[in-house]
């Protein structure tokens, strides 16, 4: 897996290519994908890892490692489902996170230092009750609409934890 973006995509904060870092360096080591065969066993491996967030959620240098994880493992996925650049994806929904912000749609971000880590577990975990959704969806109808939906939810769930990993701490980026 590459953790590189794109030369198209728009350019990534230093902080962020970091993280994008990170998470190919994570994502390198996971079990590969083909061996999670269906949907269901990938979401199990997912919801495994907001799990181990959610063990750690007060603790910052416990749960940087499985925020990296569960970004990962949705780059992963995300290259299993055919997405060529996954961590371009995941920049563009982390810009399109803040203009939500800037337009009120959102009332905080996961990146803000001030939001209590359990709120900022509850968004990941709302997220990943979508991602759910759209296996649902998926099942019912093989569409490609369905296929990019749950990629969408994938996207969204990688870029609420690489947020999250965007806090400010006062030992510098966790």
């Amino acid at each position: 897996m590459s953790a590189k973006i794109s030369a198209t995509a728009v350019a990534v904060p230093e902080d962020r290519h970091a993280i994008f870092t990170q998470m190919g360096a994570s994502a390198a080591r996971l079990v590969a994908m083909d061996n999670l065969q269906d949907n269901d066993a990938k979401l199990h491996e997912l919801t495994v890892g907001i799990g181990q967030v959610a063990k750690v959620v007060t603790l910052p240098r416990a749960r940087t490692g499985n925020l990296v994880r569960v970004a990962a493992f949705c780059m992963g996925w995300l290259e299993c489902m055919g997405e060529s650049d996954p961590l371009a994806r995941i920049h563009v929904e982390r810009l399109h996170q803040e203009q939500l912000l800037r337009d009120g749609e959102l009332l905080f971000r996961c990146s803000d230092a001030v939001i209590n880590p359990k709120r900022k577990l509850r968004v990941l975990v709302e997220e990943l009750g979508e991602v759910a959704e759209a296996i649902d969806a998926l099942e019912d109808i093989q569409a490609e609409s369905r296929r990019q939906a749950l990629k969408s939810e994938l996207v969204q769930v990688a870029a609420v934890a690489v947020a999250w990993l965007e806090t400010p701490t006062s030992e510098g980026k966790v």
